[in-house]
């Protein structure tokens, strides 16, 4: 099977409106997928559709091979984990980091001695501090914050990550030691990711393949470097132009 995640004729709704529009879409293995569009395009729709976190839709999810039921099993959630836009928002405040990191893997099974053995490593590997453990998610910054998360997600060793907008908050040079990161991480492990961002610069920087949505259609997929040598469509050149270029005299 050389796809990670097939959707095909995939519709969501919020209420009464329909927000995704017969999606369908293939994630081979290994590859990384950028996600771009505009603000309410459809993106991290589309992601909780992937994770079932959204149930007001419609279509099929294939995860390795595998269709997806409305509850997904608790092995689909070893596999596939998710690193949501605003750290803020996914790391309880009221919690150490030490448990916020080992929940997952308790609920997995794993003993909280052994969780926190392999916590230790992953927040070594994020260039955390030592005591990040010990601490609540009010004393990092922004960037360190979204490392936790990150480090949250690679706890149970998942084979398929959803990255949603993971640097769009970072100031520039965060933002960058981000991006080394996970593609140092999708290396070691050999990861799937689908990386949603508005960013097309970082889209080209990690990504190997695109799909765009507009308004909740697809309007084009393919390999990046073909994307950005010559759009397929006139929404995806309309992209192309919005993105900031700085001139020279």
């Amino acid at each position: 099977m050389d796809h990670m995640l097939e959707l095909r004729d995939i519709c969501a709704y919020y209420g009464d409106k329909q927000v995704l529009f017969d999606v369908d879409l293939v994630i081979g293995k290994h590859r990384t997928l950028g996600l771009v569009g505009e603000s309410g395009s459809g993106r991290s729709t589309l992601a909780r559709v992937v994770t079932g976190l959204l149930k007001k839709s419609t279509g099929t999810v294939v995860f390795d091979g595998e269709v997806q039921g409305a509850k997904r099993s608790a092995e689909f959630y070893r596999r596939v984990q998710m690193v949501f836009q605003n750290p803020d928002a996914s790391l309880n405040p009221k919690h150490r980091i030490g448990t916020i990191l080992t929940d997952g893997m308790v609920i997995q099974g794993v003993s909280r001695a052994d969780a926190m053995v392999r916590c230790r490593e992953l927040i070594t590997r994020m260039d955390l501090p030592e005591d990040t453990l010990e601490r609540y998610p009010r004393s990092f910054s922004g960037g360190q914050k979204q490392r936790i998360a990150l480090a949250r997600a690679l706890c149970t060793d998942p084979d398929f990550v959803i990255l949603d907008e993971p640097t769009s908050a970072l100031d520039v040079s965060v933002q960058r030691r981000m991006l080394d990161l996970i593609k140092e991480i999708r290396e070691e492990r050999g990861l799937t990711i689908l990386f949603i961002s508005h960013d097309l610069g970082v889209i080209r920087d990690i990504c190997d393949d695109i799909a765009v949505l507009r308004h909740g259609v697809l309007q084009e997929t393919g390999e990046s470097a073909a994307f950005f040598a010559s759009p397929k469509t006139d929404y995806g050149r309309e992209l192309l132009k919005a993105v900031p270029r700085i001139e020279y005299e």
